[in-house]
């Protein structure tokens, strides 16, 4: 009769046993290693890809206002810049509804755009005769404020997340300025900032008679 002998089997030892959960230590720590690496990357990549987005986007908006304008009135560099966008009622001047200020909102981190928005209820004679010109040598800022404070205007926000802004004009003069340059200093989601030069020019410049 013949015994099948069976083989023993050895157990781990301490140190087999540590040298395995090494191993394993390691080879999961890799793994998260490269998944936060892919993470992270992917994440730079939708920055970067809604940076171009939002720089696209401001160009766009930016230049529906400053390509078709007649000139820039005023320009401080605390405050934004005030526009005469359109001369629709044709006397060489510069009226309330045909202004245009884009505000820089640094502690709110964006650029508001605002006009001025008579009543819907106003016949067209009172909307006329609110519509007036604004003499030589205004402050178009505190134009625009004025007529905000009797409830006239409307506002929309051009680009938000931004942590600069700079104008830079070809003319010592904002107003004999035919091209402007925007320095924009824009924030990702993930708190990095993008610089985005902006130029554009205004082939319709000419400036109010008052």
């Amino acid at each position: 009769m013949i015994r099948r002998m069976k083989k023993a089997r050895r157990a781990l030892t301490v140190l087999e046993l540590l040298l395995a959960l090494m191993v394993t230590g390691l080879v999961g720590l890799g793994i998260a290693s490269m998944l936060t690496m892919v993470s992270s990357s992917a994440s730079a990549d939708q920055d970067r890809r809604s940076v171009i987005l939002r720089s696209h986007a401001a160009q766009v908006r930016l230049r529906s206002y400053v390509v078709p304008a007649l000139c820039i009135l005023q320009h401080d560099p605390n405050e934004g810049i005030a526009i005469w966008l359109h001369d629709e009622r044709p006397r060489d001047n510069v009226n309330l509804t045909e202004l245009r200020v884009i505000w820089w909102r640094e502690a709110e981190q964006r650029l508001v755009v605002e006009r001025v928005v008579f009543p819907d209820g106003w016949t067209d004679l009172m909307k006329e005769m609110a519509d007036h010109p604004l003499p030589a040598g205004t402050n178009y800022f505190n134009a625009m404020t004025a007529q905000r404070g009797l409830g006239h205007t409307h506002s929309e926000t051009l680009i938000d997340q931004l942590e600069g802004f700079e104008v830079i004009f070809n003319e010592a003069s904002p107003s004999d300025a035919t091209r402007i340059r925007f320095e924009l200093t824009l924030r990702t989601d993930g708190g990095d900032t993008h610089e985005s030069l902006l130029a554009m020019g205004m082939p319709n410049h000419r400036l109010p008679e008052h």
